[in-house]
């Protein structure tokens, strides 16, 4: 994330993506969330976790007004 002030109001931050990805980003993008989703369900049986990561990608997807219908 870019700020800078706001030249015309200088009560207010303008923000805005960064052109590059920082490499916290790519971090924290590339991580995956399997130990989280595990402890949350309170199981590590694959079944599960994919049925848990299937809903949330259905989730994501019609949060970002993507889903498919």
């Amino acid at each position: 994330m870019l700020t800078v002030a706001d030249l015309s109001d200088r009560r207010r931050v303008l923000v805005r993506q960064a052109d590059e990805v920082s490499e916290r980003v790519a971090q924290v993008r590339s991580a995956g969330i399997e130990q989280v989703l595990a402890a949350a369900l309170g199981t590590d049986d694959p079944e599960r976790l994919s049925e848990g990561t299937s809903a949330l990608d259905l989730l994501a997807r019609h949060l970002m007004g993507t889903a498919r219908t």
